[in-house]
């Protein structure tokens, strides 16, 4: 296969990609459920930074903070009115805000969660500085980031991609990196995504399993292909967890 076919068949599976990602559970969704609930779990209070409609912390059993922007629509950032009354329901409480200057006092927070984010944030080593603020002692910060070493060129809405080096260095410079994984090809998140098709094979949720058995597939293809493309072997997703220093 030359590299102009390659490259089409990536092209390709990747607008494919799209169209199913607001409707399936895939791979990455089922990583993210496992780290939110694994360091945000028992979490007296969580802060889920560019909230949105936060679907990965609807089981939490504490209170949830949600803040984003204000948007005029249902846009793909920041609450609008459809997504603020999907995201305040039992303790979950939303707020307009920035990232970069954030509303709420010095060491509020058990854990803060940056799914997706901060690609999309101007002011990114502000935006640190006021997690390390707002993070109580021992407190984790749980993020993912598109992997620029796969993709360099930000994709649409998003300022930079960052390197697994780069995203080290920034998250290094104002808390303590305690992992840095990254999902595919080397990383050993993988595993995590069979704990969701468990639950859904116990839940007797069949139709849900072949989707997100299908997303999955198709996601593992879409890499390989522009893997194939680029003659290299990378990955396509950064997930790291920090902590504030102090009492774990």
């Amino acid at each position: 296969m030359n590299e102009g076919i390659q490259s089409l068949y990536y092209r390709s599976l990747r607008r494919f990609r799209w169209l199913l990602a607001p409707v399936v559970l895939g791979q990455h969704p089922a990583v993210v459920e496992y780290l939110v609930h694994r360091y945000g779990g028992d979490s007296e209070r969580v802060l889920d930074l560019g909230a949105r409609r936060s679907p990965y912390t609807s089981n939490l059993r504490g209170l949830v903070v949600g803040l984003d922007l204000p948007a005029e629509d249902d846009a793909r950032l920041g609450f609008s009115a459809e997504s603020l009354d999907r995201f305040t329901r039992g303790r979950h409480m939303a707020v307009f805000g920035r990232g970069e200057a954030m509303p709420f006092p010095d060491e509020y927070f058990d854990t803060v969660l940056m799914i997706e984010v901060v690609e999309h944030v101007e002011g990114d080593e502000a935006a640190m500085s006021e997690i390390r603020r707002v993070l109580k002692p021992g407190g984790a910060l749980v993020l993912t980031t598109p992997n620029g070493a796969t993709f360099p060129e930000p994709a649409k809405y998003h300022l930079r991609h960052y390197t697994p080096e780069g995203l080290r260095g920034l998250v290094d410079r104002h808390l303590r990196v305690e992992h840095l994984w990254q999902l595919f090809p080397d990383g050993p998140l993988w595993a995590e995504s069979t704990r969701s098709v468990q639950r859904m094979l116990k839940q007797g949720q069949h139709l849900r399993l072949v989707v997100h058995c299908a997303a999955v597939w198709l996601y593992w293809l879409q890499t390989l292909a522009w893997m194939a493309a680029r003659q290299g072997r990378s990955t396509t997703t950064l997930f790291l967890v920090a902590r504030k220093a102090g009492e774990a």
